[in-house]
């Protein structure tokens, strides 16, 4: 599996990246953040080391940063430098950063954490680019995935109808998570969580929308609050896919 096939698997390309992030800095999810809040609950608090998996702008491993963890990240971003001094001035524990493509990464090295936080669900071959991160995970250690939850009630619905252009940069069928399970099952980890995370929430991106549209989101928006009230956790609603599984030693 090389990097140039990989380029006619996946949705989105590096160039997209780079734009998504322009104007973009360095930073950590609020805390009020729905997978921030989950991480902070579930994950366990270490010591040890923790890489991310496409980690600009930072907003997730900064977490795991205060939870203990000593930090490392892969990315292709042109920004990555810009995270590894922020982190430093904000005096996290850092290893070594590289600027280089997941698919010939070899750090020769293996975490206590690996966090691939929207990464596989855009690529084809998803489970293959999923097996490709279990040598990177210690004996004993852990791995957290997560994907957006595009694939259930009324999450499946806000997606394909009203943010259509970033549905298309994703592929449904891997962001199963009963799909991730067997994978890592078979590939040696033993799955501790299995679930959706966080309350009612939703975000779209930037694109062009007919009236009805517009409207749809307009009363999205204004049901949110009330909406956010359900119990958090729900495929239905939850805006979070997230699979924890633990390396058996």
């Amino acid at each position: 599996m090389n990097s140039e096939n990989q380029e006619e698997k996946t949705m989105i390309s590096r160039r997209q990246w780079d734009q998504l992030y322009t104007g973009v800095n360095p930073h950590t999810a609020p805390e009020k953040d729905q997978l921030r809040k989950w991480l902070e609950e579930h994950a366990p608090r270490s010591s040890g080391s923790c890489l991310e998996i496409g980690c600009f702008p930072g907003r997730y491993l900064s977490v795991m940063g205060r939870l203990g963890y000593r930090l490392y990240g892969v990315d292709l971003a042109e920004k990555l430098p810009e995270l590894e001094e922020w982190l430093s001035r904000e005096n996290f524990n850092t290893g070594t950063f590289w600027q280089e493509d997941f698919f010939s990464f070899d750090p020769g090295m293996a975490f206590d954490m690996v966090l691939s936080l929207g990464f596989i669900e855009h690529f084809q071959n998803w489970d293959e680019v999923l097996e490709k991160h279990f040598p990177l995970v210690k004996k004993g250690g852990h791995i957290i995935l997560e994907a957006p939850n595009f694939t259930h009630g009324v999450q499946s619905w806000i997606h394909r109808t009203l943010d259509r252009e970033n549905y298309l940069q994703h592929f449904p069928e891997a962001m199963d998570i009963e799909s991730w399970r067997k994978v890592l099952e078979r590939g040696g980890f033993e799955v501790i969580f299995c679930g959706y995370a966080g309350r009612f929430d939703f975000w779209v991106q930037a694109q062009e929308r007919g009236i009805l549209s517009r409207s749809a989101l307009t009363i999205l928006r204004y049901l949110k609050p009330a909406a956010a009230l359900l119990p958090a956790g729900n495929k239905l609603y939850s805006p979070y896919a997230v699979v924890m599984a633990r390396k058996r030693a």
